[in-house]
């Protein structure tokens, strides 16, 4: 077996290990157990080691010119990996298991969303000239890095809201808004402007052709979806709390919103799986789920973070018992983003130098460019705010999360704005 083969069976051993990880944090959120403790940390661990392993072997194979980072395939397993080592060196750092609920299920994600890109783009090829710089390879991998340790600070910003006794008003508010949009920019806004829904086309042989075939029903009723979000957005901010007790009814209209959605995501999965989308001939190519992994990740993504939000609204007492006092997760906060900060400034000044060398200018305004730099004011003003303006945990904690907010969309939304010369990002 060549080392390429045995890095894929590695990545899909990692995948177990994150899922087990995952499920065994999340029970450790509403059961104290020690033994479950300790067995979620030895899964993370083994998740961790197997990645390592399977990233090194994927780096031996391709060269040591060929760093494992150079394609989206494997810039999100090199991301999923910096968020695990993130995670663990908190754990251990600090004493606390809590945060594996929060911070391993998007290291999970990350690893899922790369299994779901076409077998094309999990080969190992030569990179193209402008590719092959060190420069390039110092940017990519700092910024999955710093990336990384951006959602070691989201996670532990969410904690503290959550152990502070933030108004549950302003988690469905925020939640519910930011549901919709992720399912607006699902399919560049096709499902607004258009009411429909994309899908990309591959070959019979798995190459994806860039060749769209576009379907009214999941479109329409996507969009049914994200009005309700909507919908559920204004109930929370205006009806979410009442005399410091949550209304029963927020247990239900939060849920409102995934029967069209559930819906519409099911009637795309299942038409994918029947092949009621177009099946592939020697002539003819059909759509396929590893095609689409752009719309596959944002979809999961809208299950996701809503279902951990139902499951937060109606736990969140359990939660809060098992959080550490929320002075500490504030400064696991404030450190993290240190940390992740200076980094992102070194994502910024080695991508002008790449593309100063390849392009010929410092700047374009490339969209991960203008992205990359929001990202950026964004944690500049965090800082400020906290450490000059002195403003409370509360609101700067609130920065931290506009701030991943802006990070998933610098790292994975912007593709959906317009072409740029980061196509190795693009779905």
């Amino acid at each position: 077996m060549d080392l390429f083969k045995l890095s894929e069976l590695t990545f899909r051993a990692v995948i177990v290990s994150y899922l087990m990880a995952t499920v065994l944090y999340l029970i450790l959120l509403v059961r104290k157990s020690n033994l479950v403790g300790k067995l979620a940390t030895a899964a993370a661990v083994i998740a961790v080691g197997l990645q390592t392993i399977g990233l090194s072997l994927r780096w031996i194979e391709g060269g040591i010119t060929h760093p494992p980072f150079t394609n989206m395939y494997e810039s999100l397993i090199f991301f999923g990996w910096g968020i695990a080592v993130f995670y663990l060196v908190i754990e251990f750092k600090y004493q606390f298991r809590a945060g594996g609920a929060f911070i391993l299920p998007i290291a999970l994600g990350a690893m899922g969303a790369a299994a779901l890109n076409p077998a094309s783009s999990k080969e190992i090829h030569d990179l193209l000239p402008a590719l092959q710089s060190y420069w390039l390879h110092a940017h990519v991998a700092i910024a999955s890095i710093a990336y990384a340790a951006f959602v070691g600070g989201f996670g532990a910003s969410v904690m503290f809201l959550i152990k502070d006794g933030a108004p549950r008003k302003w988690l469905g508010f925020s939640v519910n808004l930011f549901l919709a949009f992720m399912l607006l920019i699902s399919d560049r806004f096709n499902i607004l402007t258009h009411r429909v829904f994309t899908l990309n086309m591959v070959t019979p042989e798995g190459e994806v052709t860039g060749q769209f075939k576009t379907f009214a029903s999941p479109g329409v009723i996507l969009l049914l979806a994200a009005i309700y979000f909507v919908i559920a957005a204004v109930f929370y901010l205006y009806r979410g709390e009442e005399e410091g007790r949550a209304l029963p009814a927020n247990r239900s209209i939060l849920g409102v919103p995934f029967a069209p959605f559930i819906t519409g995501l099911g009637a795309v999965f299942t038409a994918i799986g029947l092949g009621l989308l177009g099946r592939a001939t020697h002539t003819d190519p059909s759509v396929a789920l590893f095609g689409n992994p752009f719309k596959i990740i944002i979809l999961s993504l809208v299950i996701f973070v809503g279902a951990v939000t139902v499951f937060l609204d109606l736990k969140l007492t359990w939660v809060r018992e098992a959080l550490p006092a929320a002075e500490r997760l504030d400064s696991i906060s404030h450190v993290v983003i240190t940390v992740a900060f200076p980094l992102m400034t070194m994502v910024i000044v080695t991508g002008m130098v790449w593309a100063k060398f390849a392009f010929g200018e410092y700047w374009q305004w490339d969209p991960k460019e203008t992205a990359s730099l929001i990202t950026w004011l964004i944690y500049t003003f965090y800082l400020h705010a906290r450490l000059q303006m002195n403003w409370s945990p509360r609101r700067v904690a609130a920065i931290s999360i506009v701030g991943f907010a802006s990070v998933v969309f610098t790292y994975l939304g912007v593709n959906v704005i317009g072409p740029g010369y980061h196509a190795y990002a693009s779905f």
